[in-house]
């Protein structure tokens, strides 16, 4: 599985973590999604709300970060590893 980054890759630093801008893909549709990114957003509405959605993109136009500070890579990593096991315990 690979985690794709719909609508704003995973070089843009506010977005990179955020559960709304992610789905996890095998190979061959990540590849899809890359190769047609237009159609992709299609997924994005099956996936997410509209308010999901718009909390992405309010990220990404407030924040053109393009490095990444250790201690908020940290702090992420750390709260999707949680989300994670939330949904494993169910």
């Amino acid at each position: 599985m690979h985690c794709c980054h719909i609508g704003y890759g995973r070089g843009h630093i506010p977005t990179r973590w955020c559960e709304y801008n992610c789905l996890a893909l095998c190979m061959y549709h990540h590849d899809w999604v890359d190769q047609h990114p237009f159609l992709a957003l299609s997924l994005l509405h099956k996936h997410f709300s509209m308010v999901e959605i718009l909390f992405v993109k309010d990220q990404y136009s407030d924040k053109m970060i393009r490095r990444i500070n250790k201690k908020f890579e940290k702090k992420e990593r750390e709260r999707i590893k949680g989300l994670m096991k939330e949904l494993q315990n169910g």
